[in-house]
């Protein structure tokens, strides 16, 4: 499926994409290029490389949803507990308790 898009949004992302380096510009465009079947999306193991893909481009509140979607979809996954644990404790999110 090819989705049109306007010449001022088009604008806005090239714009956008050009204060990242080439890495974190490669990375956002193959997240926008890439469009998931339908199927795809169910699979925990999807999200959870979601996730990974926007934590290693610096997508860290991303990150946090994809890893949370995989784990609506399966709450025994253990990796995407763990990075979404690891996502929190980066961002200053882990609420602390003594005790």
């Amino acid at each position: 499926m090819i989705h049109d898009v306007s010449e001022e949004k088009k604008g806005f992302l090239i714009g956008w994409l050009n204060s990242y380096d080439p890495i974190s510009q490669f990375n956002l465009m193959l997240s926008i290029l890439v469009i998931p079947s339908l199927g795809d999306t169910g699979d925990a193991g999807y999200w959870l490389e979601k996730g990974n893909e926007h934590c290693n481009s610096g997508q860290m509140e991303e990150a946090l949803q994809a890893y949370g979607h995989a784990l609506s979809i399966d709450g025994s996954l253990i990796d995407a507990w763990n990075n979404k644990g690891m996502v929190l404790a980066h961002l200053g999110r882990i609420p602390w308790r003594a005790g």
